[in-house]
């Protein structure tokens, strides 16, 4: 019984009554599932996305604070959209999904190298995020430039990690686009052992670092800001 002075419990198993939904009677379980599709379809409509898989409030929580950051540096999420489909995102079948998945299966969609948790998938529009992603030991393992801050702050990690696979959504979308980013900057492998992957990661960087620049990496930074502006 919800109001045993002993122990608050019911051991007739009986629902709790929450009034404040309506005068139904539901289990915490049911509510929180309720509140989880909420919180889901919420972000889907904001950002005009997919969400599939296994997420649970935090993750989705992480993945709206990347999106906003990614939104807020483009003038709206709808122009990273553009960039991605060249402006051609009407057509049901070209929709940004996000992917939750389970560690080994991540890695299988991923590729199946053991550090292959998070993945942009080309032929499905999709952007995997293994679940993994969204703990310490896998964020303390990345490799980024302690000038940009990333140490230490794991939603920051997160954020990047999410926005580095929207980086590479955006140049599968652009023809020529690696060849530009080649051509703009000194180091184009400032970032990574590619000029594909150092074109994510300065995507990411410039993102979840507000639009700061940083010694040494001016000119990827700028060409970020010109491509998002």
């Amino acid at each position: 019984m919800n109001n045993n002075p002993l122990n608050y419990t019911d051991p007739s198993g009986h629902k709790l009554c929450n009034y404040e939904k309506g005068q139904s009677c539901v289990t915490e379980n049911t509510f929180q599932k309720t509140e989880l599709n909420h919180k889901k379809h919420t972000v889907e409509s904001k950002y005009s996305i997919n969400i599939s898989g296994s997420w649970d409030q935090d993750e989705l929580d992480q993945l709206d604070n990347a999106l906003l950051k990614a939104g807020d540096s483009a003038g709206g999420f709808n122009n990273i959209i553009n960039l991605i489909f060249g402006g051609n995102n009407d057509d049901d079948n070209q929709e940004l999904t996000f992917i939750n998945a389970l560690g080994p299966q991540a890695r299988n969609m991923c590729g199946g190298g053991k550090s292959a948790n998070a993945c942009w998938l080309e032929k499905s529009n999709s952007i995997v995020i293994g679940d993994e992603v969204f703990t310490p030991a896998y964020q303390n393992k990345m490799r980024r430039p302690k000038e940009i801050g990333l140490y230490a702050n794991l939603p920051l990690g997160i954020q990047t990690t999410i926005n580095h696979e929207i980086g590479h959504a955006v140049e599968s979308g652009i023809p020529f686009l690696l060849i530009s980013y080649n051509l703009s900057v000194d180091n184009n492998k400032a970032f990574g052992g590619s000029s594909r992957e150092s074109f994510a990661n300065a995507f990411a960087f410039y993102i979840v670092s507000d639009n700061a620049s940083y010694p040494g990496y001016q000119d990827q930074f700028n060409f970020i800001s010109k491509l998002l502006k």
